[in-house]
């Protein structure tokens, strides 16, 4: 064991087996030891886990009061701590707790990254009995942990008296009841703006509540819904909340089924929406009728500067549709535009991307660039895909992992 600054490293030699987080087995003292040995050295963020009314109490007990005290008695004293929940429920699972501290970066805009850690349902709902007293924290990142209907569910509730501002759940199963349980907390929350839901094997049946509950909702403004079993069905309920919830600027809908009826549906939509920013429709059967529509569409929009239609099967004629639309709209603040893998020759290419060029220099649309620029990593969930996801938002300041 190495301590430092920063927290404890344990070394685990290869004959413990494990289980999710922890070992077979129990050794809850063990645990729970090195659990309160790393609350005592993990600096100010400690002030995270311990209640107002727990510091005036050990203020007074002078130096080396808190070490007569055993390990039970201290837990004791802190019951309502979101590490005394913790460590109770996974003690009582028979897991070795994570030390949740060390998953917490940039004290500026909070954060918990539990990515890709395989937590599995044990762990999980070990973790929502002390996560939502967590309250402090603004992103969420629970991304590629096997979580099914019901971990997931435990996790979102705890979550419903948080100032969340970014929950991502990409990579799970969370179902038609995990989406009713987002649906809640969009309901019950004015600070959450960017939800990821990538890769959960949704289709229309689940998704439809979270869509219609979004045409009311003020206060998401990036959604990220790529890699699921969507179908047309949903590309016309988006459609209808694009009409009606202007407050969404980033949508992401790639590698979905709309095919040309759905997409085209969403399309048409934009040209009634002052607002979307950024449209993501790669490989969802876009065809050439749809691709004109776009044209039309991008002929007359003052907001769009990403449009992203790969893997579709735009063809060159389509292309220069756009070109042309873009030279008539000198407003036109479309800075980035992905059309890569269509039906277009170089020449068009070439045309498209010349065009997209004056547009980014045209000083009338400055504005627009340097928002651009500028957004908020909290607010922009913008992942070409899921599998190489950037996530600047879920970084630390220092630039640590």
């Amino acid at each position: 064991r190495e301590q430092s600054r920063g927290g404890v490293r344990v070394k685990v030699t290869r004959a413990t087996e494990t289980k999710y987080f922890g070992s077979e087995r129990n050794g809850s003292d063990a645990r729970n030891g090195f659990f309160e040995r790393f609350r005592r050295v993990g600096g100010p963020q400690d002030d995270y886990f311990d209640s107002s009314e727990e510091k005036q109490g050990g203020a007074g007990e002078g130096e080396g009061g808190e070490e007569g005290k055993s390990e039970d008695e201290e837990e004791e004293v802190r019951p309502g701590t979101a590490n005394s929940r913790y460590l109770r429920s996974t003690s009582e699972a028979g897991l070795t707790p994570w030390p949740l501290l060390t998953k917490c970066q940039n004290l500026r805009n909070p954060t918990l990254n539990l990515r890709h850690l395989s937590m599995g349902p044990e762990f999980a709902s070990s973790l929502a009995k002390g996560l939502h007293t967590l309250d402090f924290l603004k992103v969420i990142d629970l991304s590629g942990n096997r979580l099914a209907t019901k971990p997931a569910c435990d996790l979102i509730k705890a979550l419903r008296n948080h100032q969340l501002q970014t929950l991502v759940l990409d990579q799970n199963q969370i179902g038609a009841k995990g989406v009713e349980a987002v649906v809640s907390l969009l309901e019950n929350s004015d600070s959450l703006v960017g939800l990821g839901l990538a890769e959960n094997q949704l289709n229309d049946k689940a998704l439809l509540p979270l869509v219609r509950c979004l045409v009311e909702n003020r206060t998401l403004l990036s959604l990220r819904l790529c890699k699921n079993n969507l179908g047309p069905a949903t590309a016309k309920e988006l459609a209808s909340m694009l009409r009606n919830n202007h407050k969404l600027q980033h949508l992401h809908a790639s590698w979905n089924s709309f095919r040309d009826v759905g997409a085209r549906a969403v399309v048409e939509a934009m040209a009634e929406n002052d607002q979307l920013r950024t449209l993501d429709l790669e490989m969802t059967g876009l065809g050439p009728a749809v691709a004109g529509s776009l044209a039309k569409v991008l002929s007359e929009t003052t907001v769009l500067t990403v449009l992203k239609v790969s893997k579709n099967r735009i063809t060159t004629a389509n292309a220069l549709e756009i070109v042309e639309a873009l030279r008539k709209n000198a407003v036109a603040p479309l800075l980035k535009i992905e059309i890569e893998d269509n039906n277009i020759d170089e020449e068009a290419k070439a045309k498209l991307l010349n065009q997209i060029s004056s547009h980014a220099l045209n000083p009338l649309n400055s504005s627009p660039l340097r928002l651009l620029s500028n957004h908020s990593s909290i607010t922009e969930l913008d992942d070409e895909d899921p599998d190489k996801m950037d996530r600047a938002a879920l970084r630390p300041a220092d630039g640590g992992d």
